[in-house]
């Protein structure tokens, strides 16, 4: 197994201000306090944000795909306790083909359990495009980050998310949603088609209540 890449986010105090200090007034009011963060620690979304940056950033950082196939084999075979011992020595993309798995066959990200990481090792070894090197593409990661934000707005606001123009203006939950890309360092080019399949998949996995 490689060794983890020397990791290329910021402190965390830096993260957090960045994220609850800055834009709209409204929709960090309501979605994402400094109070909050101050009080608590970072806020959840300030931990989305950054987790989602940093896969954003490794995506350039792919080892070859043969090499991530067979580190996913070797964890397949693992016990779940063999399995944890070795999760932090994983370089970041076979760590981010298990936490693709565990996206696709839960529907949450973040660290997974150790109970499930042979489990996961072999759903992401079936579902592995031919010659990818192990990072989901960059739209691929936009339609993941646009599912985690429309959950996140649903679970702290009550309001369903919505994606749609009307008189030439975007939806609060889309305005938000756009902000965060943008502090994430995502492209916003395709940002309605990004939003739209993000919201999809959080319906379909009940993450999002459905229309």
């Amino acid at each position: 197994m490689r060794p983890k890449a020397f990791p290329k986010i910021a402190p965390a105090a830096g993260w957090t201000g960045e994220y609850v200090k800055r834009g709209p007034r409204r929709a960090d009011r309501t979605v994402c306090t400094y109070r909050y963060q101050r009080r608590r620690g970072p806020s959840e979304l300030a931990l989305m944000l950054r987790r989602f940056r940093a896969l954003l950033w490794s995506v350039d950082d792919n080892p070859k795909s043969a090499d991530v196939r067979e580190t996913l084999c070797r964890i397949a075979a693992m016990t779940p306790d063999e399995a944890a011992a070795c999760w932090t020595d994983l370089d970041d993309t076979t760590e981010a083909e298990i936490e693709r798995a565990q996206w696709e066959v839960l529907g949450r990200i973040g660290p997974p359990l150790a109970i499930a990481l042979p489990e996961l090792a072999r759903h992401a070894l079936d579902t592995m495009a031919p010659n990818q090197g192990g990072r989901p593409p960059v739209a691929g990661l936009a339609v993941m980050l646009a599912a985690a934000l429309a959950a996140h707005w649903w679970r702290l606001t009550g309001t369903p998310p919505t994606v749609r123009i009307v008189d030439f203006k975007p939806t609060r939950f889309m305005a938000w949603a756009k902000l965060m890309f943008k502090r994430t360092g995502y492209p916003t080019g395709d940002l309605y088609k990004h939003l739209r399949d993000g919201l999809r998949a959080a319906r379909a996995d009940e993450r999002v209540p459905p229309r």
